[in-house]
């Protein structure tokens, strides 16, 4: 998904100067078509056997938790991705440099998951990284709203830290859930999981423009992120908490 960004990050501004950007997108549409025909031919065959019945769990108070973390991170990321552009170009920002800066992003996001993913699965509480990556980013977009015309180094900062940061914490989410029981079984969770993250996705880039369209623009805009930031960090805190509750009294019902 990184590289698919940072791909699309270097293509699509040449294309849309050369062609404009409806051309350029629909130069993809080709790519997409092709995968769908040759990608269910790669997926293995599901083992022969009864398939289990089809059904829904809600999700346990450990996973409710780790769904609101990621619902966080989704918001951030799709509104931090959609509008980053939009708040570049406001500062004088050219076509092909915004790409550049977006392809940053998607190269961070490609080291953060191989470097972090690991680091995750080795701590003890993979929890206290992904609280940190949350502070990282709420840091990340606090030195954004320093750059002006004349000065862009804190849009380099920006995608460099989002990138580091909030990228990796879907995967050590999803880390967590799958070597963790207490989140509940592995298919059921990582759907639900995904659903808290996506649904991140989906409410991120809306809620944005309406704050976008206040007197306060983009200035009143990024306190949503900022505001969904301290919210994940504070719910990575309480997951903590409840785990060393846990930990401590194992025969307390803490979920």
């Amino acid at each position: 998904m990184q590289l698919s960004a940072l791909i699309a990050g270097l293509v699509l501004p040449v294309l849309s100067a050369a062609i404009g950007w409806r051309l350029a997108l629909a130069c993809w549409v080709p790519l997409a078509l092709l995968l769908a025909v040759l990608v269910p031919g790669r997926i293995a065959a599901p083992a022969a056997g009864p398939r289990p019945p089809l059904r829904l769990t809600a999700p346990n108070g450990w996973l409710l938790r780790l769904m609101g973390i990621q619902g966080c991170a989704g918001l951030c990321l799709s509104a931090f991705i959609t509008f980053f552009g939009v708040y570049a170009s406001s500062l004088g920002v050219g076509a092909a440099t915004i790409g550049l800066m977006v392809s940053g992003f998607g190269l961070m996001g490609i080291l953060s998951r191989l470097l972090l993913t690991p680091l995750g699965a080795s701590l003890k509480d993979e929890t206290v990284l992904l609280g940190g990556l949350f502070l990282v980013g709420f840091g990340t977009v606090l030195v954004m709203q320093y750059a002006a015309a004349d000065r862009h180094w804190p849009l380099w900062f920006a995608v460099v830290g989002m990138g580091l940061s909030l990228v990796a914490s879907n995967a050590v989410a999803m880390s967590m859930l799958l070597r963790e029981p207490r989140f509940g079984g592995a298919a059921s969770s990582a759907g639900m999981l995904s659903l808290g993250f996506f649904g991140g996705i989906a409410v991120g880039p809306p809620l944005f423009g309406v704050l976008l369209r206040q007197p306060g623009g983009f200035s009143a805009a990024w306190t949503l992120l900022i505001f969904a930031l301290c919210l994940g960090a504070a719910l990575c805190r309480n997951l903590y908490r409840a785990r060393r509750s846990e930990e401590a009294h194992p025969h307390a019902d803490t979920a």
